[in-house]
This record gives C-alpha cells, sequence and structure tokens, in this order.
C-alpha cells in the first residue's frame, strides 16, 4: 500500500470581539419579598453599608405595566447592585443602558471581584447624571474596564450597581449591561503537537434543553486519552467525556468557555474559547424550515426531534418544508435529506434518462420545461412547497460525501469543490430569501472506534483517515463562514454535540468464534443511532429559539 506524506494544517481564526448581553433583570419583571415583606426586584439587592439612608424595592409601573426599580436616598447616599456577578476582565468594553425618571442625582457603578471572589481594591463608575425633567429618559453609559490589574488583583467578575445620591427619588427600568468580549482563537504552544483544536463560534442553548461539547471531538488524535481537557465556563459541569449543561430559565445569557488541553507535563499545548448563548422562549414565532442533507437528513431522525421539540414549547410553532416524507405522507416531517448526496448533486444533479423507481429523480431544485437545460429555480420550488414563500431558515448538513473517500492527496482540493457548492446553495436560497437564516451543521465525527468501519467498509476504509477528512472540511467550513451572523449565516455545533460512543448503533455478539464471551461493539461508521440524531435536533432547535428570540 502507498504511503501517503501526512497533510499539515493549521486553522487560524483572526481573534474577534463578541457582543453579549447577559440577563440581569433589568425589565424587574421577576419581584420577590424581602424579610420585612417589602417587594424587592429579583436579583437586585441593597449594599448593607447604605440600609440607614433610605429605601429601595419593586414599585409597579402604571404608565407601561411590570415594575420599576425605585430608590429613595432621604439620610444619604443608597447603592443597590446585582446579587450575581458577571464575567469580565481586563481591556472588556462594557456599557448600560437603562431608563430613569424622577428627581435628584445618580451614577452607574461595576463592582469589581477577582478570583477568588474578594473584591480587588477599586470599582469603575460612570458620570453623575442629574434628572430634573419629568417622564422616562434613557441613558446610556460606556464603563471600558481597564486594561491593567487593579490595586488588589485582576478583573475576572463585575456587578452593575447604581449610586442613588442624598435627596433624591428615582426609578429605574429596562437595565441592559453590553459586553464586548474578546474571543480568544485557537493557540498551539507545543511545536510537533498541533491537536487541531476547534470550537464551534456558539454553543446555541435554551432552558429545558441539554447541550453538551464532546471534548474528543475538539481535537484531531489518535487517541485523545493521552490528553488532558480542562474547561473554564460559569455555566455546566465538566465530566469524564463532555461538558454537559442543560439550563433553567434563570440562566439565559452569555458565558464565555475555555478549553485547554494539557500534556502530561501540565503544560497548556492548544487552548480557545467560545460563547454558550442561552436564549429564552418567550417570542410567540412560527417558522418555516428547510432542511438539506444526505443520509443522516434522510434518516428524518433529527427532523423529527426538532418537530417534537416544538410541539413541547408553547411559544415556538415550526413547519418543516420539503418534498421529501420518508415517515409517510400524513407526517409534519418533511425535508430535502437523500442517501449519498454530496452538495454538487442539489445544483446539479438531473439525470437522464430517470433513475430506477424508489431513486430521487433529480435535484428538487432544479426544473426542466421543455427541451431546455434544467435550471435551479428556488422561487418555483417554494411555490410548490411553502405557499410562494422563502422558509425562515434552511439548515445544510452536507460534506460527508463529498470527502468520504479522500486521502490526504486529495481532500484539499474534494473540499473546494464542495465549498464553491455550498455556497451556490447558499446564493440560490438567499436571491429569493434574504431574510432566510441559514444554518450550516458543522459536519458530525464518525462512531468512537474501528469496529464500526469494519462493519460497513471492510478493510475499504479507516476510521482515522475519514476522522481527518471530516476534520478538514470542519475546518474550511468554520474559516469561510465564521463571523456572518450579520449576513444571516451561522455555524451550528452539531459536531460537538454528538456522543460518538453512546449515540451510535452498537450489535453484541461472541468476541470471536472460539469465546463465550459477548461483546459489544459499534457497528455503523457515520450514522447515529436515534439518541444521536436526537442531539442533532436539540442543536438546531435551540438555533431555532434563537432566532425567533432576536431583537
Amino acid at each position: 500500500m502507498k504511503r501517503i506524506a501526512p497533510l499539515i494544517l493549521v486553522l487560524t481564526l483572526a481573534a474577534h470581539a463578541v457582543e453579549v448581553r447577559p440577563n440581569l433583570g433589568g425589565d424587574f419583571s421577576k419581584v420577590s419579598k424581602d424579610e420585612a415583606g417589602n417587594l424587592v426586584p429579583a436579583g437586585w439587592i441593597l449594599n448593607s453599608a447604605f440600609k440607614a439612608n433610605g429605601t429601595w424595592g419593586a414599585v409597579p409601573d402604571a404608565e407601561r405595566g411590570g415594575h420599576a426599580l425605585s430608590v429613595t436616598a432621604e439620610g444619604g447616599q443608597i447603592h443597590v447592585y446585582t446579587s450575581k456577578g458577571f464575567a469580565a476582565g481586563p481591556g472588556t468594553n462594557v456599557s448600560i443602558s437603562l431608563e430613569a425618571r424622577g428627581t435628584g442625582s445618580f451614577k452607574v457603578w461595576l463592582y469589581c471581584y477577582g478570583e477568588s471572589g474578594a473584591w480587588v481594591g477599586e470599582n469603575v463608575a460612570g458620570p453623575v447624571v442629574k434628572i430634573t425633567t419629568p417622564g422616562w429618559q434613557k441613558q446610556t453609559f460606556p464603563l471600558p474596564i481597564p486594561d491593567k490589574p487593579f490595586p488588589k488583583g485582576t478583573v475576572t467578575e463585575i456587578k452593575p450597581a447604581f449610586e442613588v445620591d442624598k435627596g433624591s427619588a428615582l426609578e429605574f427600568d429596562n437595565v441592559v449591561l453590553t459586553m464586548e468580549i474578546e474571543m480568544e482563537p485557537t493557540k498551539t504552544a507545543a511545536a510537533g503537537q498541533n491537536l487541531r483544536l476547534l470550537l464551534p463560534p456558539v454553543i446555541h442553548a435554551t432552558p429545558g434543553l441539554e447541550s453538551n461539547l464532546y471534548l474528543d471531538n475538539t481535537i484531531l488524535a489518535i487517541n485523545p486519552a493521552n490528553y488532558a481537557f480542562d474547561v473554564t465556563c460559569g455555566k455546566g459541569a465538566q465530566q469524564q467525556e463532555r461538558w454537559t449543561f442543560t439550563p433553567k430559565a434563570e440562566d439565559v445569557g452569555d458565558y464565555p468557555l475555555t478549553l485547554a488541553i494539557r500534556d502530561d507535563t501540565n503544560a497548556v499545548i492548544a487552548s480557545a474559547t467560545t460563547l454558550v448563548r442561552v436564549v429564552p422562549s418567550k417570542a410567540e414565532a412560527s417558522l418555516s424550515v428547510l432542511m438539506i442533507g444526505d443520509s443522516l437528513t434522510h434518516a428524518s431522525h433529527y427532523p423529527a426531534q426538532v418537530v417534537a421539540n416544538a410541539e413541547a414549547d408553547e411559544k415556538l410553532a415550526v413547519t418543516l418544508v420539503g418534498s421529501h416524507q420518508p415517515q409517510g405522507k400524513d407526517s409534519p416531517v418533511r425535508h430535502e435529506g437523500y442517501g449519498g448526496w454530496t452538495a454538487r448533486m442539489f445544483i446539479t444533479y438531473f439525470p437522464d434518462p430517470p433513475p430506477e423507481p424508489g431513486r430521487k429523480a433529480n435535484s428538487p431544485f432544479l426544473y426542466k420545461d421543455g427541451d431546455a437545460a434544467p435550471v435551479l429555480d428556488f422561487p418555483r420550488y417554494c411555490r410548490e412547497y411553502n405557499d410562494g414563500k422563502a422558509p425562515d431558515a434552511v439548515t445544510i448538513l452536507l460534506g460527508c460525501n463529498d470527502v468520504f473517500g479522500c486521502s490526504d492527496d486529495t481532500i484539499e482540493a474534494k473540499a473546494a469543490e464542495s465549498l464553491e457548492n455550498f455556497a451556490k446553495i447558499i446564493e440560490m436560497v438567499r436571491a429569493f430569501g434574504p431574510k432566510t437564516q441559514i444554518g450550516i451543521l458543522l459536519p458530525v465525527p464518525p462512531a468512537g472506534t474501528q469496529d464500526a468501519f469494519a462493519v460497513n467498509y471492510g478493510c475499504g476504509q479507516t476510521r482515522w483517515q475519514y476522522l481527518r477528512n471530516q476534520r478538514y472540511m470542519l475546518e474550511q467550513l468554520t474559516e469561510t463562514y465564521a463571523d456572518r451572523e450579520a449576513e444571516g449565516i451561522h455555524l451550528l455545533a452539531a459536531f460537538t454535540a454528538l456522543d460518538t460512543i453512546h449515540g451510535f448503533p452498537t450489535k453484541t455478539s461472541p468476541a470471536n468464534s472460539r469465546s463465550q464471551v459477548e461483546a459489544t461493539r459499534l457497528n455503523n461508521g457515520v450514522h447515529p443511532s436515534e439518541s444521536g440524531y436526537q442531539q442533532i435536533g436539540d442543536v438546531i432547535s435551540a438555533w431555532l429559539v434563537s432566532l425567533a428570540n432576536r431583537e
């Protein structure tokens, strides 16, 4: 067998700032009673050093409904701040916007804390603002954190606060904290140990749905067990094989997550950062969704999970669009997913004569009139399958068949061809639906052992070679489509969400013909079990919730 030189690829993504808006309860919609029976806004507390100087609490907002934060400073200054801290550090650009009314003056503060939760000896404060005219006044306060250590340490956490001056009686509402956080690109520190660490730009999450980051899926290594994984995040838990997090309603917000890879000397040899974005299902929305893919989509399990999740959501309705209904004409599960298809086939496949009965005759987006050559006609497709409207969202899960049989010598050209056809699919959708949101599902890894490839391919393909091919395609898609949310193109974290051991089919049989021991082995190389598909569906569902709740 010819030995081929290994392809060495280092993916370099530039550092970039991500704007995050953590939930600090600044609409004061949730209230409770304190020990004295007074109504106070949930998530906010009075600095006890000022408790003798006046009163504070939640008051009904008769003008707009809900509640506002009321502070009356009779005998001296009063400080009210959030009980919850928010991750931030030196150089973070922070701003707070709010509405205020009443009479008097105030400042906005950032209480600053370090690693141990101890105060760092200094805070960040905005200018004094005087309110003299009636009615709500909108204010915005830039509060950048100095890029330097503070007297007692480095800032790692902030708590927004109000300082209300003596003699003031003020109300606050619609308080929004905005931070620009620098997302760390992949860093490789050790020569000869290029693990090609890659994290998705965003891990979408929503209360009630489990989100996962399977650690082995983030690197390319023959034996990931040779390395230690170290997750830093304000939410979730790191288990042996994964970081996992099932958000609750109070967890809504953005949370940076950093993954460091350590060697046996405990040195960090690679690290990268992503953002866990927890969005509530609070907006009434009905979304039409077109799913484009290969056999993983044809199996229909992940589209079915998206439908099931939407049915369990009182706010979100999802209607799938498509000509293909493998589960039957009465099923709401429809899509454009066909076994063995590549991205190119959706652009060009129109055989003449048509294939045998039971096989898809042509790309669902190609139409042929008379003797004319077939043409892509997405508006016509939408007239036939979506009442003439462009879908609200399109997901694309392709790439497996495009690069499956590649060697290190051929992967670059094949991936480039696939990317060209991805672009044509996106252009086709975008031309008719400029507002359609497009979710590119980053290709999922294969089953976790060579056993599964033995069942499907004998000696025709190794898991390691396919894993290398999948990784290259993953890197190219990330490099091409990262940071394009403003254009309506999103990368969905399917590749880190799939359990490659427990999310693929298995078969139990004797370990060998002479053995009395039963061995359970994975027995499908690239097609997950139903639970694995459901994990992919949960990724899409969380993304759809985020679309429904966009401002």
